[in-house]
C-alpha cells in the first residue's frame, strides 16, 4: 500500500533551495561562499559606461542636489544646487569631474555667489563609491550613501544621499554623451 505525504510550502520551498544549493556548489570557486557571491556587487551598468569611454565617447555630468536649511528661527526652505563639466576617466574602474562650479537656488537664483567641488565615481566588484569633494567647505568629502547607477535610453543616472551634520542631502548626477569637443 502506498501512502501520501503531506508536504508545508515552506519545507518544499527549504528542500528546492538545498537542491539548487548543492548543485550550484560546484560552480563556485574553491574558498569562495554564498555570502560572497552574494556581496559582489554587480557592475554591469559601469562596464557599459566605461566601454563607452573607452571607445572615445566623451560625456558631460550634470549634478544637482536637494536640501532643506532653517530661514528663520522656525521657517524652513528647500534649496537646490546646480553643476556641470566634461568627465574624465582615470582608468578602468573610476572617472573623475573636477573642479565643477556649483550654483545654488538660494543665492540669486543660481547668479550668486559659486563653490567648487570634486567628484569621484568608482566601481569595483565590491562596491559602488560616489565621493564629493566640497573644496570651499574646507576641502571636507562626503561619501553618497546607497549609491546607485541606473542606464536610460538618454545616458546614465546615479543617485544616493549624505549627511551634512544632521542635515540629509539628496544627490542626483546625469551622465550624456556629447560631441567630443578634445582631449579630455
Amino acid at each position: 500500500m502506498q501512502t501520501t505525504k503531506k508536504v508545508s510550502f515552506a519545507k518544499f520551498t527549504g528542500l528546492l533551495l538545498l537542491c539548487f544549493l548543492v548543485s550550484s556548489s560546484n560552480t563556485l570557486e574553491r574558498g569562495q561562499s554564498l555570502k560572497q557571491i552574494a556581496d559582489t556587487y554587480d557592475n554591469a551598468i559601469w562596464t557599459a559606461l566605461m566601454k563607452e569611454l573607452n571607445n572615445g565617447k566623451c560625456y558631460r555630468m550634470d549634478a544637482t542636489s536637494s536640501n532643506i536649511k532653517k530661514k528663520g528661527s522656525n521657517e524652513e526652505h528647500a534649496f537646490t544646487t546646480f553643476g556641470q563639466a566634461d568627465v574624465k576617466k582615470v582608468n578602468s574602474s573610476t572617472i573623475e569631474i573636477k573642479n565643477v562650479k556649483t550654483y545654488f537656488s538660494d543665492r540669486g537664483l543660481f547668479r550668486g555667489r559659486t563653490t567648487k567641488e570634486s567628484f569621484t565615481i568608482n566601481c569595483t566588484s565590491r562596491a559602488f563609491t560616489v565621493k564629493i569633494k566640497q573644496h570651499d567647505w574646507g576641502n571636507r568629502t562626503q561619501t553618497l550613501r546607497d549609491a546607485t547607477i541606473f542606464r536610460g535610453t538618454n545616458g546614465f543616472f546615479i543617485s544616493g544621499n549624505y549627511y551634512n551634520g544632521k542635515k540629509l542631502t539628496f544627490v542626483t548626477i546625469a551622465l550624456y554623451k556629447l560631441k567630443c569637443s578634445g582631449l579630455i
